[in-house]
């Protein structure tokens, strides 16, 4: 039988992860612990935030509960985003559950400055029969 993509039967295994880059803003944005902006492309919702120096994005919702981390706050000891429903904390750094309820980590995204741009890249999933 050949997957049909139309029917959501096509396994992971057969696709292939294609990305681009999406521009979030100027890097100046993201001086301050928290400093936070939230970037909507290709199906994703993206978190874009600073913490210790450094720039993270992240899936904007938590996968306890429907809820958007930007609401949240940053815990800049551990680079920890911390979501505003049940106080579930994700690492920013890997997407990993630090401390429930959530049992499910959040998407992590690469981040890179160009020319003093900050850009995300997202993922795009084809077929490779497309």
């Amino acid at each position: 039988m050949t997957p049909d993509p139309t029917r959501g039967d096509v396994d992971a295994a057969e696709q292939r992860e294609e990305s681009s880059l999406v521009e979030v803003g100027p890097a100046g944005r993201f001086l301050e612990d928290g400093d936070r902006v939230v970037t909507k492309a290709g199906g994703h919702e993206i978190l874009t935030l600073a913490c210790d120096g450094e720039i993270f994005a992240v899936g904007n919702r938590c996968t306890h509960r429907p809820w958007w981390l930007d609401a949240g706050r940053v815990l800049p000891v551990t680079c920890e985003i911390e979501c505003a429903l049940h106080e579930g904390r994700f690492s920013l750094r890997t997407g990993a559950v630090t401390d429930g309820p959530p049992r499910k980590p959040i998407r992590t995204y690469d981040v890179e400055v160009i020319d003093g741009v900050v850009h995300v890249r997202v993922p795009i999933l084809t077929n490779p029969e497309s």
